[in-house]
């Protein structure tokens, strides 16, 4: 693969993996932005609860990372994978994980990388990217 496409698809993972994981330092509500404070762990998170609306959660709420219990590193892994077009038996055989498994995280990457607009300009690329390795 040339080396500019590789410098693109690094890109493209470092972007999405910062906006695909919800910034651990902010000071707002997921549900109606407003001011939380700390409420107590589970299963080792830190849990918040908003002030306003009274809602608790974790950090990971609406981000790939809610409700999985997979580590942060092997999401990198998949999502690396996932822009280089890996398929799902490999990378589930290189991280030691079932295809059922990364079947359901790949999924859950490419749902994110649709709805999420923080990667809006990140995601053109990437979709310009593969319209040239598919051509």
């Amino acid at each position: 693969m040339p080396e500019a496409w590789l410098l693109l698809i690094n890109e493209a993972i470092n972007s999405l993996s910062k906006n695909l994981i919800r910034d651990r330092n902010t000071n707002a509500c997921p549900y109606c932005d407003s001011r939380i404070v700390k409420n107590g762990t589970l299963c080792g998170r830190q849990r918040y609860q908003c002030k306003d609306c009274g809602r608790t959660f974790t950090c990971t709420v609406n981000t790939i990372l809610y409700r999985s219990r997979t580590d942060v590193d092997i999401w990198k892994e998949v999502l690396a994978d996932t822009l280089t077009f890996v398929s799902i038996d490999k990378t589930a055989e290189r991280l030691g994980l079932s295809h059922d498994h990364v079947f359901h995280m790949h999924h859950k990457i490419l749902a994110a990388m649709k709805h999420s607009e923080a990667t809006n300009s990140t995601r053109k690329r990437v979709c310009n990217l593969f319209c040239i390795i598919i051509a």
